[in-house]
Protein backbone atom coordinates (compact mmCIF):
# COMPACT_ATOMS: atom_id res chain seq x y z
CA UNK A 1 0.00 0.00 0.00
CA UNK A 2 1.07 3.79 -0.59
CA UNK A 3 -0.34 7.13 -2.18
CA UNK A 4 1.18 9.20 -5.10
CA UNK A 5 4.73 7.90 -5.86
CA UNK A 6 4.74 5.34 -2.71
CA UNK A 7 1.39 3.87 -4.47
CA UNK A 8 3.24 3.22 -7.75
CA UNK A 9 6.48 2.05 -5.64
CA UNK A 10 3.84 -0.61 -4.16
CA UNK A 11 2.30 -1.76 -7.13
CA UNK A 12 5.15 -2.01 -9.12
CA UNK A 13 6.68 -4.36 -6.40
CA UNK A 14 3.79 -6.41 -6.47
CA UNK A 15 4.43 -6.57 -10.11
CA UNK A 16 7.54 -7.88 -9.72
CA UNK A 17 6.88 -10.62 -7.18
CA UNK A 18 4.11 -11.57 -9.08
CA UNK A 19 6.65 -11.83 -12.63
CA UNK A 20 9.69 -11.15 -12.00
CA UNK A 21 10.38 -13.31 -8.78
CA UNK A 22 8.90 -16.59 -10.27
CA UNK A 23 11.65 -19.60 -10.16
CA UNK A 24 10.65 -22.80 -11.66
CA UNK A 25 9.52 -25.77 -9.59
CA UNK A 26 9.06 -23.11 -6.96
CA UNK A 27 6.05 -21.60 -4.89
CA UNK A 28 4.91 -18.11 -6.35
CA UNK A 29 3.90 -15.44 -4.43
CA UNK A 30 0.51 -14.34 -3.93
CA UNK A 31 0.33 -10.57 -3.38
CA UNK A 32 -2.11 -7.63 -4.23
CA UNK A 33 -1.61 -4.14 -3.82
CA UNK A 34 -4.13 -2.38 -2.08
CA UNK A 35 -3.41 0.87 -4.11
CA UNK A 36 -4.65 -0.42 -7.59
CA UNK A 37 -8.34 -1.00 -7.17
CA UNK A 38 -9.64 2.88 -8.00
CA UNK A 39 -13.36 2.57 -7.51
CA UNK A 40 -13.15 0.43 -3.37
CA UNK A 41 -10.27 3.26 -2.77
CA UNK A 42 -12.45 6.37 -3.76
CA UNK A 43 -15.79 5.01 -2.19
CA UNK A 44 -14.17 4.34 0.53
CA UNK A 45 -12.62 7.67 0.70
CA UNK A 46 -15.82 9.70 -0.30
CA UNK A 47 -18.53 7.40 2.36
CA UNK A 48 -16.12 6.98 5.07
CA UNK A 49 -12.85 8.22 5.20
CA UNK A 50 -9.36 9.08 2.85
CA UNK A 51 -7.84 7.76 6.58
CA UNK A 52 -9.36 4.37 6.16
CA UNK A 53 -8.76 3.73 2.42
CA UNK A 54 -6.33 0.78 3.54
CA UNK A 55 -7.94 -0.34 6.56
CA UNK A 56 -11.50 -1.04 4.92
CA UNK A 57 -9.27 -3.36 2.67
CA UNK A 58 -7.69 -5.18 5.16
CA UNK A 59 -10.70 -5.80 7.11
CA UNK A 60 -11.84 -8.19 4.37
CA UNK A 61 -9.06 -10.81 4.14
CA UNK A 62 -5.86 -9.54 6.22
CA UNK A 63 -4.58 -13.00 8.47
CA UNK A 64 -1.90 -13.64 10.62
CA UNK A 65 -0.10 -15.51 7.89
CA UNK A 66 0.18 -12.59 5.94
CA UNK A 67 3.03 -9.81 5.47
CA UNK A 68 1.99 -6.14 4.94
CA UNK A 69 4.38 -3.59 3.20
CA UNK A 70 3.62 0.25 3.56
CA UNK A 71 5.41 2.12 0.91
CA UNK A 72 5.52 6.18 2.71
CA UNK A 73 7.97 8.56 1.94
CA UNK A 74 7.19 11.06 5.05
CA UNK A 75 6.15 7.30 7.26
CA UNK A 76 3.25 9.68 8.93
CA UNK A 77 0.14 9.31 6.45
CA UNK A 78 -2.55 8.78 8.80
CA UNK A 79 -3.67 5.78 5.80
CA UNK A 80 -0.51 3.76 5.68
CA UNK A 81 -0.25 4.03 9.83
CA UNK A 82 -3.72 2.74 10.67
CA UNK A 83 -3.42 -0.09 8.13
CA UNK A 84 0.03 -1.13 9.64
CA UNK A 85 -1.90 -1.14 12.71
CA UNK A 86 -4.56 -2.94 11.91
CA UNK A 87 -2.37 -5.43 11.11
CA UNK A 88 0.07 -5.34 14.22
CA UNK A 89 -3.94 -6.37 15.71
CA UNK A 90 -4.58 -9.02 13.48
CA UNK A 91 -1.01 -10.23 14.45
CA UNK A 92 -0.19 -10.45 10.35
CA UNK A 93 3.82 -9.32 10.34
CA UNK A 94 4.86 -5.73 8.50
CA UNK A 95 7.39 -4.35 6.89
Amino acid sequence: MGNGGSGSTASHFCSDLLKTAIIENKNRFQVSSLTDNMPIISSWANDVSYDKIFVEQLKNSLTKSEILIGFSGSGNSKNIVKGLEISKEKGAKIK
